[in-house]
């Protein structure tokens, strides 16, 4: 059934990942948050435009999940979540971002990469408008994507 997406919700080592892929997970969550140097990157991605990969594996680069605030984030600076979006957006034909993002959250347990405040054992309500937001970069960075087909695949990455 090719109009299904299966998306796996995993931060599995890679070989089980990419088992899960050739087992006809569409999609899954990717290691792109804790890639943070010029090296990680294009250690990464090179990994993930090569063959075999780029014959099963589809990621999708999640700036956060609902289990991980990244360091690089937890400082709140609003340049550094656009960086990291700009980056997700631009370099894989699929990018995601979890609820809260856009708002900049980033209270995180001390000295871990979770959420203080976790989605995942409460019921949260966002004020989507408040004025320290960057809805409106995400929003053009989704433009952007979309009036270049080069930007909606991952595997001519170069």
């Amino acid at each position: 059934h090719p109009e299904v997406v299966l998306f796996t919700k995993t931060f599995a080592r890679p070989k089980l990942m990419k088992g899960l892929a050739k087992l006809g997970f569409a999609q899954s969550f990717s290691y792109f948050p804790w890639r943070t140097t010029k090296w990680e990157l294009e250690q990464y991605l090179g990994e993930l435009t090569r063959y075999p990969e780029r014959d099963f594996y589809r990621p999708n680069l999640f700036d956060n999940t609902p289990d991980l605030l990244p360091y690089q984030l937890q400082s709140g600076e609003a340049w550094a979540f656009k960086s990291r979006v700009a980056l997700a957006a631009t370099l894989s034909g699929n990018y995601g971002v979890y609820s809260g993002f856009e708002l900049l959250e980033h209270e995180a347990i001390p000295g871990s990469e979770e959420y203080l405040n976790s989605e995942k054992y409460e019921i949260k309500q966002r004020d989507w408008d408040r004025p320290d937001n960057i809805k409106a970069y995400i929003t053009e960075m989704n433009r952007i994507r979309n009036d270049n087909a080069a930007l909606q695949q991952t595997a001519n990455l170069r």
